[in-house]
């Protein structure tokens, strides 16, 4: 069973990751274009 807190803790550390992954993403798809 996940606690409330452990929950909100996850899903706040899956957004970290994703907008990690996004951003990076994003800076490699604007250097691609500007190269």
């Amino acid at each position: 069973m996940l606690y409330p807190k452990e929950s909100q803790w996850s899903k706040f550390m899956l957004i970290l990751a994703h907008f990690c992954i996004y951003s990076h993403l994003n800076e490699d798809n604007s250097m691609t274009f500007e190269g």
